[in-house]
């Protein structure tokens, strides 16, 4: 790239009288430096000069400009931009093109046209952009000035005048120009600013049918925001009426789905199993493994509790009916007694052994009520019963989800140690 630091050859420079030295035409050995004045030298007639120490700052910028005014003069001609966007061109015919050069500020090109025009040209490197300073001193005077960009310049080791021709210099040209500044007086920039105000305004416009465009759009995406909006909340009461159903038909599960759900989850605690055989071991593991094994053990045994619990509910039911029909009967052999007693006492008969009968009588009145405690208790064990399978179901249910629990750990420690696995073989690699 074309930076103003780098070392270069002086082609241009002063003898002591103040009379311009060109290097590929005189064959002076000695010169004064047209930027700061100081003394430069070269050995041969064809070499360039060179400052005998260090180079000045605007000496890059100086050459360059003197290279490109001498072109600008040899075709007497060049094209500039005509928009901002210097995608128009127009040609100008040159009639003086010199360097403005100071110690103080960057060189200036200042170009004068056949209908006496003056345009200013500044150049800006890669390290070294246009002078705001100087600028601004420019646009107070209203004067018309063009920024060059060479950012993208490379130095060639031989004949630079000839690569600014070639690269510089040629059919596009304008695209390296931009404006800084127009003089209202002149009629070609005139011209120029007039056409640049028409595409602005038409660029307002279609900004603003633009806009005009996305508001409509913005209403219109407004209106579909609300219906999905009310979609949303219909979506989300048929949520709720879901969660409801599911959570009274999770309510309403009986024994033989918490069975399915049994061979389920020891299904999976099987394939669990084997999948913890595949991995590789760790204590982590190794606990996860223990405790899923235990819980599946006490659900296994709650299960039978519960088996064992039912065959004694059943046992007790059968017990219950059987006591419950004795009862009847004896209901019905009191009954007879009774009416038996008064029809002896109403015909003052005696049987001999009717004492005897009333005894029995008694006794039978004893033993249904010993039936009835008996009843009464085997109802209170049921209950119990009852109670314990109630509280062996919330084991099973919280069990239940201890092993889901477990699987989860399970599964992310998997994922976890085959992560390791990868990083160890990439780090064997």
């Amino acid at each position: 790239m074309l930076y103003s630091t780098q070392r270069m050859g002086i082609r241009f420079c002063l003898d002591e009288r103040g009379y311009q030295i060109d290097s590929k035409i005189d064959k002076d050995l000695t010169g004064l430096c047209r930027v700061c004045g100081q003394k430069i030298v070269r050995d041969e007639p064809f070499q360039l000069f060179q400052h005998t120490e260090q180079q000045c700052d605007h000496l890059v910028l100086s050459e360059v400009s003197e290279r490109i005014a001498n072109l600008i003069e040899e075709r007497k001609n060049f094209s500039i931009p005509i928009d901002y966007r210097c995608t128009n061109s127009i040609g100008v015919e040159v009639l003086h093109c010199f360097v403005l050069v100071d110690n103080q500020t960057r060189p200036l090109i200042q170009l004068t046209t056949t209908d006496n025009q003056t345009i200013y040209l500044s150049i800006t490197l890669e390290d070294s952009e246009v002078s705001n300073q100087q600028i601004s001193e420019l646009r107070r005077r209203f004067e018309s000035v063009l920024e060059l960009d060479l950012s993208n310049l490379t130095v060639p080791s031989t004949n630079f005048t000839s690569y600014l021709r070639e690269l510089v210099l040629d059919g596009q040209f304008f695209k390296r120009c931009s404006w800084l500044s127009f003089n209202p007086l002149y009629t070609l920039t005139r011209n120029i600013a007039s056409l640049e105000r028409a595409s602005i305004e038409l660029q307002r416009q279609r900004a603003l049918e633009t806009l005009e465009a996305v508001n409509t759009q913005i209403k219109h995406s407004s209106s579909d925001l609300e219906r999905y909006e009310r979609e949303k909340q219909i979506a989300i009461q048929n949520l709720e009426r879901y969660h409801d159903t599911q959570r009274r038909y999770d309510l309403n599960k009986n024994i033989d789905a918490l069975k399915n759900e049994e061979r389920e989850l020891l299904n999976r605690v099987s394939s669990l199993k084997q999948q913890r055989r595949d991995l590789i071991g760790g204590t982590v593991a190794d606990r996860l493994n223990e405790q899923i094994n235990d819980l599946r053990k006490s659900y296994k045994l709650g299960q039978e509790h519960i088996k064992q619990q039912t065959k004694e509910k059943e046992q007790l039911k059968n017990e219950i009916s059987l006591l419950r029909s004795q009862i009847e009967s004896n209901q019905t052999d009191i009954s007879n007694a009774n009416w038996l007693k008064k029809i002896l006492t109403r015909f003052g008969c005696n049987f001999g052994d009717l004492e005897s009968e009333l005894s029995q009588i008694v006794a039978l009145s004893d033993s249904l009520s010993q039936i009835q405690n008996q009843a009464n208790i085997a109802q209170n064990h049921l209950s119990e019963l009852n109670s314990e399978i109630e509280r062996k179901k919330e084991e099973l249910v919280q069990n239940k989800k201890s092993v889901d629990f477990y699987q989860k750990e399970k599964f992310k420690l998997f994922r976890e140690n085959n992560k390791l696995k990868d990083m160890l073989e990439k780090d064997d690699k």
